[in-house]
């Protein structure tokens, strides 16, 4: 790349940084450069060879760390280093990671975020979801009577459920079927009222 003198300007060094089509031996040197926004764009860029990526995975700055636990192209011996890094959204970016993988990812996630997202997910099996529909926290509660999976015994059953946002998200369903709509438009909680009244158009 030669001299700096060309990219005085930071954030044309970002750009000149994240640009896939940026010569990897301009981003090699990039890794050590003393600005912390370049070094973070140059980490987050998938040309970047593993041994560089290794390297800024030890940056001082966390924000760096960051955007290497984000790479796609991070290899999975670093990302299961930044998996216990001292600094939360590294450990959090690495579950961003599309190369993470399903161990990983769970043993990265508390037991509660593991059963919200499992209760979100259109691709989580019915047995499972039933399963979850039962649990203690309101929180996967709610996430399964939003759940468009959701089947219809689940979702009269949830309909009676004492949290209100629980029952709130049962009533905004477009799955619930008549019976359960009517006994929601008239739920003492005016919160369930008003999420019954919205999904009226979708129901049969």
């Amino acid at each position: 790349m030669g001299s700096d003198e060309q990219f005085k300007d930071i954030y044309h060094l970002e750009q000149f940084a994240r640009d896939s089509n940026t010569d990897v031996n301009d981003l090699i040197e990039l890794t050590s450069h003393p600005s912390v926004f370049v070094r973070l764009a140059v980490a987050s860029n998938r040309s970047l060879p593993v041994k560089q990526l290794s390297a800024l995975a030890k940056d001082s700055e966390g924000a760096v760390r960051v955007e290497v636990a984000r790479n796609p192209s991070t290899p999975l011996i670093v990302l299961s280093t930044l998996a216990y890094d001292s600094y939360s959204r590294v450990r959090y970016a690495v579950t961003e990671n599309p190369s993470c993988p399903p161990d990983l990812f769970v043993s990265l996630l508390s037991p509660q975020e593991v059963r919200i997202r499992a209760a979100s997910s259109a691709d989580t099996p019915l047995e499972e979801l039933v399963a979850l529909s039962d649990d203690v926290d309101p929180l996967v509660r709610y996430e399964i009577a939003s759940n468009p999976n959701c089947p219809h015994y689940v979702l009269e059953r949830l309909a009676s459920d004492g949290d209100e946002d629980v029952r709130s998200a049962v009533a905004g369903n477009e799955n619930i079927q008549d019976n359960v709509w009517k006994m929601l438009i008239q739920d003492s909680s005016e919160e369930v009222r008003i999420a019954a009244e919205g999904n009226h158009g979708n129901i049969d």
